[in-house]
């Protein structure tokens, strides 16, 4: 599982794609890559503080809901990591998003019957992680703390 980070004040019903550090949104050296092509970059100052959430993908899940409405999941529902609330929908259907899946496959079997339905998993953290603007790239504030202390 690969954690990628998004600028917490992003975060919301639609979310630009999850980039592989903090750094990645870094543009020019010294921007903020805005939420959208439609934003200029905002500019950073040195030492300023910017926080992150991130998420992480637990996998894809097929799962079968019988008559009665009781379920399997194939493979398992995967474990969330500490720190992070899951998350469970139908691919591109924002109108199945669930925070667990007991929830995702009664309202399923509400709107559609038993059956199967692919399902994405994943985890969102929480809280939101602290990083300073040093040189051009992003340090944890903790890490940073941690070696100066």
């Amino acid at each position: 599982m690969c954690r990628k980070w998004v600028p917490s004040d992003y975060v919301d019903e639609i979310t630009p794609p999850p980039r592989e550090t903090p750094d990645a949104w870094i543009e020019g050296g010294n921007a903020l890559a805005a939420f959208d092509d439609a934003a200029p970059p905002r500019p950073l100052a040195e030492g300023e503080i910017v926080r992150f959430s991130w998420v992480e993908t637990l996998g894809a899940v097929t799962i079968t809901i019988a008559e009665d409405g009781s379920w399997t999941s194939n493979p398992p529902i995967p474990e969330t990591p500490d720190g992070a609330a899951f998350h469970i929908w139908a691919p591109w259907d924002l109108d199945t998003m669930n925070f667990d899946a007991a929830s995702f496959v009664a309202q399923v079997f509400e709107f559609d019957g038993p059956g199967e339905i692919d399902a994405e998993t994943y985890a969102w953290s929480t809280e939101n992680t602290p990083f300073r603007f040093r040189a051009g790239r992003f340090v944890s504030v903790e890490e940073a703390a941690e070696r100066e202390g």
